[in-house]
């Protein structure tokens, strides 16, 4: 078979860097990637593999890659649907650089119809977990992960960004014409069957016992069952090195980069499942030491005064030892810790394996939970059960009552504002908050 024929592009590498200039926004770059996209699908057709010799065997394969290819397509789309709305559809047409590309917008609901439709088609083409050989090809696009995508679709499109207020009242481009509790019924629906299908005891997804070992370890069918799709990046110590705190010399020494604010700090819970000087909790919030008695998470995700890194104590205050005045301080006083390895001890940094997560099954809860509360009046036991499930992973404790720090009498907008906040404390760094507070008609 004339594999190597020039006529088919190279779709094996697509970058997917939170700094690639397309995650940022770049319109022009995500429709390059769909036109990629499509010069693949029309190179590789039925009729053209026949032409080109190709047997049985490898058109099978090419089957599955051309499913990967439309995945991949959709998440492109859903990169422009979540910044702009309804979008040019262009199929699966190929434009060349000279033809007439100013074509109509789609509505949104158009869009998302579209989107929608691609998962539906490829999933029985694709691969699905657990993979037979997952060190291999944990970086495949798999059944579960188009699933996944949907998803995040529906529940972006349920929003009231999109839904109940869009930016522009009546604007079919922006958002849906009328608002429709039933879009959330889809959301949640969606969810619920990939949780019972993939999510149940003896299924290939779940949580992983630890949370810290979500972001650093290969994917592995018997432990790590958490990620649906990532990024496998190389062993190295580039994460540390670039976020690490500051004040510390040669193996040791890290830039600082990301420095979380106090508001994040503040949203994690105490460790018995209670915000901050709610009333009712085991534990008196203390602002002299504020670190004390808190959801694990945030030890997990932040580097803070007090904080035992590389065998040192860290000073994060202004003028710290670890927080040096100076060109490169932080001015939060803060540094991430999510994603690193376990550096709380040891003597210099050492090669990591780290994962640019795209997809994990504590999101698809988070999904399922936001949706269906937003379908009911009040929360069902299923909403319950799904944000218990991420507390008890992540260490709170259970309580008297086994419900981990929430009420059995909560009501809808009791609930809603313990998944926005659960969903800003665990997932934290991974892209999602910017989008979930404009989706939620917060950011302003």
């Amino acid at each position: 078979c004339a594999w190597n024929d020039p006529g088919i592009p190279e779709f094996n590498h697509i970058s997917w860097g939170a700094s690639s200039p397309w995650i940022k926004g770049s319109y022009y770059r995500l429709f390059y990637q769909i036109n990629v996209a499509n010069a693949y699908l029309r190179e590789t057709t039925e009729d053209k593999l026949d032409a080109r010799g190709c047997d049985a065997s490898l058109k099978a394969s090419i089957k599955t890659w051309r499913a990967e290819a439309r995945f991949l397509r959709a998440y492109f789309y859903f990169e422009l649907m979540k910044r702009y709305g309804g979008i040019p559809i262009i199929g699966d047409k190929v434009y060349d650089l000279n033809e007439n590309i100013e074509l109509p917008r789609s509505t949104f609901e158009q869009t998302v119809k579209y989107i929608v439709s691609e998962l539906d088609a490829i999933k029985d083409d694709l691969r699905s977990l657990p993979l037979p050989d997952a060190a291999a090809n944990a970086h495949v696009v798999t059944t579960q992960a188009a699933q996944a995508l949907k998803i995040r679709v529906l529940l972006y499109a349920a929003s009231p960004l999109f839904n109940e207020k869009p930016v522009e009242s009546g604007n079919e481009l922006v958002g849906y014409a009328t608002y429709d509790r039933e879009r959330w019924k889809t959301a949640a629906d969606a969810a619920r069957s990939f949780m019972n299908a993939y999510g149940t005891d003896g299924g290939p997804l779940g949580l992983d016992p630890n949370f810290k070992d979500v972001f650093t370890n290969w994917y592995d069918n018997t432990i790590h069952k958490e990620m649906i799709f990532f990024r496998e990046n190389d062993s190295n110590t580039s994460i540390e090195t670039a976020n690490g705190p500051l004040g510390l010399s040669g193996a040791k020494q890290g830039n600082g980069r990301t420095n979380p604010t106090q508001n994040l700090v503040d949203a994690f819970l105490m460790k018995d499942g209670y915000f901050i000087n709610e009333e009712g909790s085991a534990y008196e919030y203390d602002p002299q030491h504020p670190y004390d008695n808190r959801d694990p998470r945030l030890e997990y995700t932040i580097i803070h005064n007090g904080t035992n890194w590389l065998n040192n104590t860290m000073q994060t205050w202004q003028g710290g030892a670890n927080n040096p005045l100076g060109s490169s301080y932080s001015l939060t006083s803060y540094y991430m810790r999510k994603f690193m390895g376990n550096f709380e001890s040891g003597s210099e940094y050492q090669a990591t394996l780290h994962n640019w997560v795209m997809f994990r099954y504590a999101e698809i809860l988070l999904n399922f939970a936001e949706a269906e509360n937003e379908y009911l009046s009040s929360p069902s036991q299923d909403v319950y059960d799904a944000i218990i499930a991420l507390r008890k992973r992540a260490g709170i404790e259970a309580g008297n009552d086994n419900l981990y720090g929430l009420r059995d009498d909560m009501s809808q907008a009791d609930m809603r504002k313990v998944i926005q906040n659960e969903r800003r404390i665990e997932l934290a760094f991974e892209e999602h908050r910017y989008w979930d507070i404009r989706r939620w008609r917060l950011a302003e």
